[in-house]
């Protein structure tokens, strides 16, 4: 450890698992501030044979593997990390790649291995494959031939003919931050290794719901995800009664000795009302607060309606002064992780000369000090560029904070800037609290809609602008700080001035530096790269057509880029190769542009039907080539006759290939040289899906 910062012990089941985390960790950290050392149950000879150790890195799961008497030996005061693992975007995306409806094993080292790994897909809305777990010497589902293989290539059956192996699980960056903080390195959480390593993981708290909803329907993966809980649970039924429990909430409610399935739910928890909640007719969430043998408990209740029909719900337990510890540690963490800018100059879309100018001249105010003010329409990307211009400042490795002035009542807001001393007002924390002005002190404090502050707090801010310097409520001392503000509004703010809602003093402070950030509707021409963008962050590849390009390009685009991105999303759900104009929602239209979109479409399948003239041979070749299409396959001319047969219409390979070109010199087919076989255009495709809609007729 000579030279060394600080020494960390991975303890993992086997090699591959401890050499997985060893990378992991010197992705944040450089090899020349930490030593790390791995070890598996053969190779593990006790903590008092080793020094100097700073954390150790073990996992619940392996921890059953490890000889107890060796783990007792771990020294006292040698902080404990429990290993959180999880996959990264790149394997999320793999498995979302994997055809709709296949059937697959999940292959891991044990079955509440395999089982988490499944439950991980579920919570990030991972449904497109049916997994059943497998793990060595597991029995072999039978007409399976697909597998998913997470660490364990080896135990991958050799019947299965298709296997995609993502490598272990990594490192959660909590896990890794909880390293950090445990050796010391606190500065490394700030850094740009540790937020891009941060990146490759999906954002939290993604269709927690549907992770519900679908864990329900495997007893096995509910009961493990329950045991896993640092809640309380317990399930209850349309009738009222207890059908599932864990451990954790017998600890709460003091029931230890008592076994509560089948059981009504009042007997345990009397508080509860949900004979008045079945009477809705959507899920909705219930807090309660209640006290079991003298401690003050939280309930969260969550019902399930299946299309209006009561099915019961689950209540989450908890002590209130655990929540209390869970929060303020969260805010701690939140200190020096989650006030991160995430987003840089690069992140901004577009080639427009408005945007490409917008970007030149922020860069060069984000050289400097000074207040600068963002104005724009909702929607235009106003929190992106305030956060690529602090990551472009000298200020980038410092605290990025953004808040919304519009979303926090008056009251609160004062004290969630300026902080409080203790006993300020009734309901305040012992000790006080850290306002956010000291928490970006040296960073960078983001305030949307700055327009929604009162009177009384825009007299604050302005001394803050002019001073350097704020007083928490309720004190009396002056606490210097330096903060650069950006602000952002989507309202005239001089026409606000002159109206006398805004301090013309204030504005003129704020308004040191100007940046106005165009409408979509006026850069147009940066809609395709929009849309190739976020088609790329949602892992979705479809074609939009010519006709919908037109409409988009007509668009007034009131919602700006957040409403073209809500337009692609819809569009992936559709799950369709090209998207067509009936593929465009009703109310993307304008009331006069979707009556002449009507009159249009009643005027084209009048006057037009591109399928007159078709001979019968042609039909049939057109309908043959589409099904061909649907399977993403060509057709040559010996399957083309065969198809013929089929239909009992006689066509020789001669006919066949007079027939294909035939079909080419109309446009509809591209022949492919050799045996490479025959494929219908895009025309082609259109009019044998025409065909498709009449019946073939």
């Amino acid at each position: 450890m000579e030279g060394k910062e600080a020494r960390v012990v991975i303890l993992t089941v086997n090699e591959k698992a401890g050499q997985c985390y060893r990378e992991d960790l010197q992705q944040v950290i450089p090899e020349e501030r930490i030593e790390i050392l791995t070890y598996t149950p053969a190779t593990f000879q006790g903590g008092k044979n080793l020094k100097m150790v700073n954390a150790y890195l073990v996992s619940k799961n392996a921890i059953s593997y490890y000889d107890e008497e060796k783990l007792a030996d771990l020294p006292l005061g040698v902080q404990i990390v429990d290993t959180q693992v999880a996959f990264q975007n790149r394997e999320l995306n793999r498995v979302r790649q994997i055809k709709k409806g296949t059937e697959c094993l999940l292959v891991n080292g044990t079955e509440p291995l395999a089982m988490e790994c499944i439950a991980e897909f579920h919570s990030h809305s991972i449904f497109n494959v049916h997994f059943t777990p497998y793990w060595s010497g597991a029995p072999l589902p039978q007409g399976i031939d697909t597998a998913v293989s997470s660490g364990e290539e080896e135990s991958v059956p050799p019947q299965i003919k298709t296997a995609y192996h993502l490598g272990n699980r990594h490192l959660t960056p909590d896990t890794v931050m909880s390293v950090l903080l445990a050796t010391g390195m606190d500065d490394l959480v700030e850094s740009v290794g540790f937020r891009r390593y941060a990146d490759r993981f999906p954002k939290r708290g993604q269709s927690s719901d549907k992770l519900l909803k679908k864990t329900m329907q495997s007893q096995y993966v509910s009961e493990y995800l329950m045991e896993a809980s640092e809640s309380g649970i317990v399930g209850i039924n349309e009738e009222g009664r207890i059908f599932c429990n864990n451990k954790k909430a017998l600890e709460l409610l003091g029931c230890q000795d008592k076994k509560l399935n089948g059981i009504q739910y009042e007997e345990i928890l009397p508080f509860l009302r949900l004979e008045k909640i079945a009477e809705g007719n959507e899920a909705d969430v219930n807090q309660y607060v209640f006290r079991q043998g003298g401690t003050s408990m939280n309930a969260t209740v969550r019902t399930i309606f299946d299309e209006g029909t009561f099915k019961g719900g689950f209540v989450w337990l908890q002590r209130v002064s655990d929540e209390e510890d869970r929060v303020q540690n969260m805010r701690l963490k939140m200190y020096k992780k989650d006030y991160i800018a995430k987003y840089t100059f690069d992140d901004i879309i577009g080639r427009s000369a408005s945007i490409t100018e917008l970007c030149k001249i922020a860069k060069k105010m984000a050289a400097t000090d000074s207040t600068i003010l963002i104005s724009g329409e909702s929607g235009t990307g106003k929190e992106l560029l305030a956060s690529a211009i602090h990551n472009a400042s000298r200020r980038e490795n410092y605290p990025y904070i953004a808040i919304n002035c519009a979303a926090i009542p008056e009251n609160l807001l004062e004290s969630e800037l300026f902080g409080y001393e203790e006993g300020a007002f009734t309901g305040s924390k012992k000790h006080g609290k850290v306002g956010l002005f000291e928490v970006a002190h040296r960073g960078t404090l983001f305030l949307d809609e700055v327009e929604n502050m009162s009177p009384a707090l825009q007299i604050r801010l302005l001394r803050v602008l002019q001073e350097k310097e704020i007083m928490r409520v309720g004190g009396s001392k002056i606490i210097p700080v330096d903060v650069r503000i950006i602000a952002a509004t989507n309202e005239n703010l001089e026409k606000m001035v002159r109206e006398g809602l805004i301090r013309k003093d204030l504005y003129y402070r704020l308004n040191a530096l100007q940046l106005e950030l165009t409408p979509l509707r006026k850069r147009k021409e940066d809609i395709p790269l929009f849309i190739e963008e976020f088609q790329k962050q949602m892992g979705v590849c479809y074609r939009i057509s010519d006709e919908v390009s037109r409409c988009f390009m007509e668009h007034e685009w009131d919602g700006n880029i957040r409403e073209l991105r809500n337009y692609i999303e819809y569009f992936a759900c559709l799950e369709k190769d090209v998207i067509q104009p009936d593929d465009i929602p009703v109310h993307f239209y304008s009331q006069d542009a979707l009556e002449a979109l009507n009159a249009k479409r009643n005027d084209a399948a009048e006057d037009r039907d591109e399928t007159r003239g078709l001979s019968e041979e042609e039909r049939f070749a057109l309908q043959a080539l589409y099904h061909a299409f649907s399977l993403r396959r060509p057709m040559g001319r010996r399957t083309l006759c065969e198809a013929a047969a089929a239909n009992h219409m006689l066509l020789t390979e001669k006919e066949a290939r007079n027939l294909l070109k035939q079909l080419e010199e109309n446009g509809l087919v591209k022949i492919g040289s050799g045996r490479a076989g025959s494929r219908l255009t895009q025309k082609g495709v259109e009019l044998a899906g025409q065909m498709q809609k009449q019946g073939g007729k």
